[in-house]
């Protein structure tokens, strides 16, 4: 015969002061602050100790304390430093941008390198040119980025690695392996066209820039202000 009705599951249900001790299994939702326990059940049934136990809810104090962080130093000592203030972690992992979140593997055999220009173009081109809180820096975590054309690198880029031979960016094709572009993407003869921003205050660290055949490492075209430190070319 044809389901005419499946009744509801009725929980127990009340406010966070009336909230009793629940049975093994069953649950509790604490309407005035939004948050879900089950009880633990008996010692005698197997349970570590007799009480309630929260379910993580957007409503817990467990969840909002999940998703956020107060700086206490390199120690990570309990005691937050002189006037650190709390953070959601959303905002403190987007002080950090890493060439994979953009898609990047350095596995050696990925081709990388749209992921890794488009990590370049979204954090130092494609941003309003005033917005300086756009350019973090870009890491490139140990690996082997495979590509096969240029790199360009636009004003105020700053790519970091974990050292030469740990980070190398390795370029199959018949160009070098990072060239320089204005703030509108143009490159070679055509930088700084339309008044757009010439490359500047550019800085590369703890790589290796790696070419398979006889081509540049990096071109500077047009460029002011271009930094290296601790890169193996």
């Amino acid at each position: 015969m044809p389901i005419v009705q499946i009744s509801r599951i009725q929980h127990r249900r009340g406010k966070r002061s009336d909230l009793p001790q629940l049975a093994a299994g069953e649950l509790g939702w604490v309407i005035d602050e939004q948050r879900l326990f089950v009880g633990n059940g008996t010692v005698s049934d197997g349970a570590p100790a007799v009480g309630n136990t929260e379910i993580v809810t957007s409503g817990s104090s467990a969840f909002t304390t999940a998703l956020s962080h107060t700086y206490k130093g390199y120690l990570g000592d309990s005691t937050p430093i002189g006037n650190a203030t709390q953070r959601t972690i959303g905002n403190r992992l987007d002080d950090y941008v890493s060439v994979k979140d953009f898609g990047a593997k350095g596995d050696d055999s990925t081709a990388d390198v749209t992921a890794i220009q488009n990590a370049i173009d979204e954090i130092y081109r494609d941003t309003d040119k005033d917005d300086t809180r756009a350019r973090r820096v870009l890491f490139f975590p140990a690996g082997t980025y495979r590509i096969n054309t240029s790199i360009t690198v636009p004003p105020f880029a700053h790519l970091v690695g974990e050292g030469p031979d740990k980070t190398i960016i390795r370029n199959s094709g018949s160009n070098a392996v990072m060239v320089t572009e204005d703030d509108d993407g143009n490159v070679g003869s055509n930088i700084g066209n339309s008044s757009a921003t010439t490359p500047t205050q550019i800085q590369v660290s703890n790589m290796t820039l790696r070419n398979t055949v006889a081509y540049a490492g990096v071109s500077l075209d047009r460029t002011t202000s271009a930094y290296f430190n601790n890169v193996k070319f």
